[in-house]
């Protein structure tokens, strides 16, 4: 799914069976509120580390909240213990790479 506008790309692993995610979907896949694909494959999330313009802007034009928001989220999963946060990647070329070879991954 691309956001030309803003030159966001949200990219999934090939094994993953769909070409577009409705806003909806990626906003509740990025609060892990949808864990699964729709073929029962669980989704497994990747994320730029906040530090980087790229992640802020993904948050703030996308999602539609501040990074700090959304990581405000994902510690509430994980300390209550209903959930995973994300697992950061220091780069772009590491989050193409990582995507690639790892099955029901978006980023």
């Amino acid at each position: 799914m691309a956001f030309p506008a803003q030159s966001i790309t949200v990219i999934t692993n090939a094994a993953v069976d769909r070409s577009e995610l409705q806003l909806k979907e990626l906003r509740a896949i990025y609060t892990m509120k949808k864990r699964l694909w729709s073929d029962g494959q669980p989704i497994q999330v990747y994320v730029l580390t906040p530090e980087q313009d790229s992640h802020r802007e993904f948050c703030k034009q996308v999602l539609g909240v501040f990074p700090r928001q959304l990581q405000s989220i994902w510690h509430r999963l994980v300390y209550s213990g209903t959930g995973e946060a994300p697992i950061e990647l220091n780069s772009e070329q590491e989050m193409l790479e990582v995507i690639s070879s790892t099955k029901g991954a978006i980023g």
